[in-house]
């Protein structure tokens, strides 16, 4: 075999099993994602795993692509075409989810119109893919052309990345003092994603030229991708998350009244009138914009409140709350000690 040929199937496999370990590590993070979201039933975690999904769809597509192309064939066909336009999806509602998950984060006024804005952009932008916008095929000749909807989509992925890198910005200047649990896990995030940044920007500035210089193509690309690199670092991260939230096993606290379990934590941990009120809210399964209309505070109030509370009783997390709470609920009054 030609040695030039031979280097090329190396590295084409090589590329190959570089996406399948990235799948590998994603799917993992995925599923634990999934249980975590299941657990909390929150809206954060929910649009996180969504955002995450459509992030592992996008690699798992490019592993299909990159393996139908080196093991089966080199051509284009209708059947892989469809594929290409139905698995092109996620790389669009990706932004979707994101964008409401930041939009949640930095307390927005207008959260809910930016959303609408951002599906109404999704929309367009799934819509300019569809052929004769996106792209024409010509069974004949096996070429697929594309056109100007292809440019469009790459170029918009740019100008959403530098949305969302701004978003992301406020919310960690806006949030940086607040020390509740979500808090810091956002940080953490933000920091991370607009380190990563540069990574992005490569990425779409090469897909959007690549789209508009190389307008024909005659078989599957199989550049090296950038954001693999990416996602294995993200996936890695959503992991150690994931491990950290589950390991703390679930309680439901016993039937004893919350307001007398309040009172056992109060006189133990020797907690404020405001942090004592807290407890039988959370207990209740109330989020933290509703104690905040209900105790007639701001919502960064409650944030502050519950960061002490949790620092007194040496927790961090809601579920470590409740199962604190069934310790003591059929307990003698609680000493410090005891815990």
């Amino acid at each position: 075999m030609d040695r030039k040929i031979y280097e090329g199937v190396g590295m084409h496999h090589l590329h190959v099993f570089y996406l399948a370990v990235t799948a590998f590590v994603g799917l993992i993070a995925a599923a634990l994602l999934t249980a975590v979201s299941f657990r909390e039933n929150h809206r954060q975690v929910r649009l996180f795993l969504w955002t995450f999904l459509c992030f592992t769809a996008m690699i798992i597509k490019e592993l299909i692509l990159t393996y139908t192309a080196i093991n089966i064939h080199s051509g284009l066909t209708w059947g892989i075409l469809l594929f290409i336009m139905f698995s092109s999806l996620p790389t669009i509602w990706i932004w979707y989810f994101l964008l409401q998950l930041f939009h949640s984060a930095a307390r927005l006024r207008k959260e809910n119109l930016l959303n609408r804005l951002i599906l109404v952009l999704c929309i367009a932008i799934m819509a300019v893919l569809i052929p004769p916008l996106g792209w024409t095929y010509n069974p004949d000749t096996g070429k697929l052309s594309l056109r100007f909807g292809i440019i469009l989509a790459n170029a918009v992925n740019i100008p959403l990345l530098v949305y969302s890198l701004a978003v992301g910005f406020y919310t960690l200047v806006s949030r940086w003092r607040e020390k509740t649990a979500e808090a810091q896990t956002f940080r953490i995030g933000l920091i991370f994603c607009l380190s990563a940044s540069p990574i992005l920007f490569l990425e779409f500035i090469r897909d959007t030229l690549i789209s508009r210089l190389s307008p024909v193509i005659v078989r599957i690309p199989d550049q090296v991708s950038l954001f693999p690199i990416f996602y294995i670092l993200v996936g890695i991260g959503v992991s150690w998350f994931c491990m950290k939230e589950l390991s703390v096993k679930p309680a439901r606290p016993a039937s004893a009244d919350p307001e007398i379990t309040a009172d056992r934590l109060a006189k133990g941990f020797s907690l404020t009138e405001r942090e004592r009120e807290m407890i039988p809210l959370v207990l209740e399964g109330i989020g933290n914009k509703e104690m905040a209309v209900r105790l007639g505070i701001a919502v960064k109030t409650v944030n502050n409140h519950l960061y002490g509370l949790y620092k007194k009783l040496g927790i961090n997390t809601r579920y470590e709350l409740i199962g604190l709470a069934s310790k003591v609920s059929s307990a003698t009054p609680l000493q410090k000690t005891s815990i």
